[in-house]
């Protein structure tokens, strides 16, 4: 027994002092918010937005808003039948949302925080151009001071098969209701070959108030008033991080002996001039956002950090195609097709 005593002493140090060590940390992981893959998944989550006071994701049919203390309210985006399910397109502003369902014919602009049936107000075609047939191409999300932009087709008089493509400016104002204010229109161009060039503004957005817009596979540039056309690309997003203006685009093929690849764009003098950081569908593919004053790349099958010289550092992998992404609070929100997936924010930028 004397023995066993004494082995059991001198063994006991190292047992204790194993016990004691150090737990090997743990990384956060990616949480799935319960029920999201039944109520905003199942290839539905069209977009996510966030602002200083409110989180929301939005279905073709319900819009679900949280605020700080992650308590939903559901509000019903529409109560007219008839809207295809999963053709919406939604563009966010801090206070007001544009939509429609891609028919041409209308957009609506209501609050972000109220039903839109409550407070909205329509733009349709036919009042763009009094006496032509119009037809709606795309629009911006209400940026600084709620104001948008929208590009729209009217055919050229006395052709078949030509159109002028113009932009216009609005400003959205609350007053009882939702109201739309005409700021400027511009022709923008004028007798473009439809049966050329198909006739579509296939992407607009605006940075640094300059309005980039793409059609025919030509990026042209609006800084006021003039019209120029120094980016040889269709641009598929826009994002500007301090300085610097990024796009990623698809090849070139205009002039054809002068083809140039698909990959990511930069600028540094407000989209005059460009510069390759990157070639490739890795970098065309997917769309650019900036958080927390970073670049992003989302793609189907995760999220890219991209830095200044085009390397790329592939930091999360989830279950699920990506639809949007959103910093609330000092967590970040992944909508995907398969539900919301969220994570603190220190430890998304340190994985």
């Amino acid at each position: 027994m004397l023995i066993c005593l004494c082995t059991f002493l001198c063994l006991a140090p190292a047992c204790k002092k194993k016990k004691d060590a150090d737990p090997v940390p743990v990384r956060e992981q990616w949480t799935l918010m319960p029920k999201t893959q039944v109520y905003y998944g199942n290839r539905n989550i069209i977009a996510a937005y966030a602002d200083e006071k409110n989180l929301f994701f939005l279905t073709p049919f319900m819009m679900y808003t949280f605020d700080s203390s992650m308590t939903k309210n559901n509000a019903q985006l529409f109560d007219v039948p008839g809207y295809d399910n999963g053709s919406l397109d939604v563009k966010f502003g801090r206070e007001f949302r544009i939509f429609n369902n891609f028919d041409k014919s209308a957009i609506v602009v209501a609050d972000n925080i109220r039903r839109y049936n409550a407070s909205s107000n329509a733009l349709l075609a036919r009042d763009l151009h009094p006496g032509g047939e119009a037809w709606i191409y795309t629009y911006t999300a209400p940026g600084d001071q709620s104001v948008f932009y929208l590009a729209y087709g009217l055919k050229t008089p006395g052709t078949e098969d030509s159109v002028d493509i113009y932009l216009n400016c609005y400003k959205v104002v609350r007053n009882t209701y939702v109201d739309i204010d005409l700021q400027w229109g511009k022709k923008v161009l004028t007798n473009y070959h439809q049966q050329v060039f198909h006739g579509e503004v296939s992407y607009l957005n605006e940075a640094g108030g300059i309005v980039y817009m793409t059609s025919g596979g030509i990026t042209f540039r609006l800084e006021n008033g003039v019209v120029t056309d120094t980016l040889r690309h269709s641009i598929k997003s826009l994002a500007s991080v301090g300085n610097e203006l990024y796009a990623n685009v698809r090849g070139s093929f205009f002039p054809p002996n002068e083809q140039k690849p698909e990959g990511l764009l930069r600028s540094v003098d407000k989209g005059k001039t460009w510069d390759y950081t990157g070639t490739g569908s890795s970098f065309a593919d997917g769309r650019l956002q900036v958080m927390g004053g970073h670049l992003y790349l989302l793609t189907w099958y995760g999220i890219v950090q991209l830095d200044v010289s085009g390397g790329t550092k592939d930091i999360n992998r989830i279950d699920g195609e990506i639809r949007s992404m959103s910093l609330f609070h000092d967590r970040v929100y992944i909508g995907t097709d398969a539900g919301v997936y969220v994570k603190s924010y220190k430890t998304f930028i340190e994985d």
